[in-house]
Parts: C-alpha cells; sequence; structure tokens
C-alpha cells in the first residue's frame, strides 16, 4: 500500500513540476515587463530620452545656427518653448535654444510632467500633480542656472544684478505659472483621446490598472503548485529536494534569457538608433530595466532553490545523527551481556 501512495505521489510531483517549471520560466518574463509599466520607470526613460538630442546638442559644433523665433512655433506641437518664449525672449538661436533645453530646468519640468502623463496612462490616475506650485517649487530650486543662463542668452539681461534678476523672475513665475501648466496639454485628456481612437489599447490600460492582483493571482498559484508538491513527496521531506530541483531549472531557463539579453541589447539599440536617438534612448532605458528584473528574479529562485536544498540536507544529517544514536546502545548491550 505505501509503496502505491509513493508512486502516485511521485507521478503526480512530475505533472505538477512540470507545471511549476513552466511558471517560473514565464512569471520572471512577465513580472520584469509588468514592472516596467509604472510611472518611474517610464518617466526616468522618457524624459531621458527627450534630453538626448538636447545634451548631444550641448557640445561644441561647428555649425552656422539660425535665428529661432518662439513665438512662430505652435504651442499644441511644442508648448516647453512657448513657454521659454516668455522667459528667454522671442529670439534665440539654434545654440542657445540647446543649452536651454539642456538644462536641469527643462530635464526638471519634463520629469514632472511626464510623470503626470505616465500615471494617466498606467494608473489611470485623474490627479494632476504638474500644477501652479510645481511650477513655482521648479524654478526656485533651479533659479541659480536660470540667472546663468539668461545673462548668457539674454543681451538684456547680462549686466543685471543677480538678486534683481532673481526677483524679477520670481515675481514673473509667480503670475505666470498657471498659464505655463494651461499651455500643456492635460495628461488625462491626451489619454481619454487616444483610448478613443485606439479601444484595443484601453482595454490594455485597464489590464494594467491591475498588474498588482495579477502578480498577487500568479504568486500564489506558485505557491499552491509548490505546497501540493511538497505533499506529494512528504516522505523523508523528499519534496524539499524536489522543489530545489524545480527552482534550479526554472533558474536556468532565466538566466539563458538574461544572457540572451545582454548579448542582444546592442543590436537592439542600433536597431532603435534607425528611428531616432529619442526612440533608441527609450529603448535602451527599458531594455535595461528588464534586464535587471530578470536577472534579480533569477537570482531570487537560485537562492530559494539553494536553501531548499540545504534544509533538506541539514534535516536528512540530523535523522541519520538520530538513527545513529538510537542504534548505538543496541550494538553495545550484548557486549556488555558476555562480559556479565
Amino acid at each position: 500500500m505505501n509503496k502505491t501512495w509513493n508512486v502516485l505521489g511521485i507521478i503526480g510531483a512530475w505533472i505538477l513540476s512540470i507545471a511549476l517549471v513552466l511558471m517560473l520560466f514565464v512569471t520572471p518574463l512577465v513580472f520584469s515587463a509588468l514592472s516596467l509599466m509604472n510611472a518611474d520607470t517610464i518617466t526616468k526613460a522618457v524624459s531621458g530620452a527627450l534630453m538626448v538630442v538636447g545634451n548631444a546638442a550641448s557640445q561644441p559644433s561647428a555649425e552656422t545656427y539660425e535665428v529661432t523665433r518662439l513665438s512662430e512655433v505652435s504651442a499644441p506641437e511644442n508648448p516647453a518653448e512657448n513657454t521659454l518664449a516668455g522667459m528667454f525672449g522671442d529670439q534665440l538661436t539654434q545654440e542657445q535654444m540647446d543649452k536651454i533645453l539642456s538644462s536641469k530646468l527643462v530635464k526638471d519640468f519634463i520629469k514632472n510632467y511626464t510623470e503626470d502623463l505616465t500615471n494617466a496612462f498606467i494608473d489611470g490616475a485623474e490627479g494632476q500633480s504638474f500644477n501652479a506650485e510645481k511650477v513655482k517649487s521648479i524654478v526656485n530650486d533651479n533659479l541659480d542656472e536660470i540667472v546663468g543662463i539668461l545673462q548668457e542668452v539674454v543681451p538684456e539681461c547680462a549686466n543685471m544684478d543677480k538678486e534683481e534678476l532673481k526677483s524679477s523672475i520670481q515675481k514673473a513665475v509667480d503670475e505666470g505659472a498657471e498659464k505655463i501648466v494651461q499651455a500643456l496639454p492635460k495628461p488625462q485628456d491626451i489619454r481619454q483621446e487616444i483610448a478613443q481612437q485606439n479601444p484595443a489599447l484601453e482595454t490594455a490600460l485597464k489590464i494594467l490598472a491591475q498588474k498588482d492582483k495579477i502578480k498577487l493571482a500568479v504568486i500564489g498559484a506558485i505557491i499552491l503548485i509548490s505546497a501540493l508538491i511538497f505533499l506529494c513527496r512528504l516522505p523523508e521531506f523528499r519534496g524539499l529536494r524536489w522543489l530545489a530541483v524545480d527552482l534550479f531549472v526554472g533558474a536556468g531557463f532565466g538566466a539563458f534569457v538574461s544572457v540572451g539579453l545582454v548579448v542582444s541589447s546592442s543590436a537592439v539599440s542600433e536597431i532603435a538608433k534607425q528611428s531616432g536617438e529619442q526612440l533608441a534612448g527609450i529603448v535602451g532605458a527599458l531594455l535595461s530595466d528588464f534586464t535587471s528584473g530578470m536577472f534579480t528574479r533569477t537570482a531570487v529562485m537560485l537562492i530559494a532553490g539553494g536553501l531548499l536544498l540545504a534544509t533538506y540536507i541539514f534535516i536528512k544529517k540530523q535523522k541519520a545523527a538520530a538513527q545513529q544514536a538510537v542504534e548505538a546502545p543496541a550494538v553495545e548491550a550484548p557486549a556488555d551481556q558476555e562480559q556479565a
């Protein structure tokens, strides 16, 4: 009877292990992808990519720069540059524009606005953290940099007293902060417009909004299958060893995928560059985070497998030691009786 149950346990453990290994292979991929769908990751990738051109253009160049009239740029297409027009003047050379766009001030503006935009798309957030108070805060944090740029690119400001210039900037921003925010499209409006044009995207966004529940459901399924495997191989705690092997196999798949991502990253970046530096920056940042997530989750599986295997070996040794302690008196007893 015990032999029959043992065979059934082995068969059940094999079937469940196949399911578990498949889940251990797919889960790191899915979780790493879902981890990209958050405001911090996307904001970092997008805001960094938007600055690629500005940073590259800030390097010395032998090109002849033409004057750019900011007021001729339409607000819907370039609201940031329209905003700059009121602060830095109506006419700037391309070189001066590049210096402004590569500044920390503009980076902070883009980062905060992109964060609102990402929250609207990923989480359906209706709040808007990029408001007039945030604009004032960003300007105040970068006031020294703004003064330096103004004195360099605006002739009228070159000889002005710095403190007087700071006061003028703060006054202008206090009066115009609300207009700056209103000049930018509201993230919720952008999301609604895109969703109306592409219903499939709206469905995908709704699924992404439930990503935390999806993760919990997958983790719960893995724990349940692992518990069943352990019960199938409960005699002498062989389930621990069985689970350790499953984790090692899953980690092996994960390591293979992770190494493949590292090897192919340069090729993917080169392909993305053909569509522009900004797209290449976004793809590179997201691919890097995805690869890091794969390595981290693979390492977790390896560590978990190692701990389970170590626990099984420890229990086995303790049981063997206890067995020897029980058998030792039985061996010594006949010898004592013969001496008597």
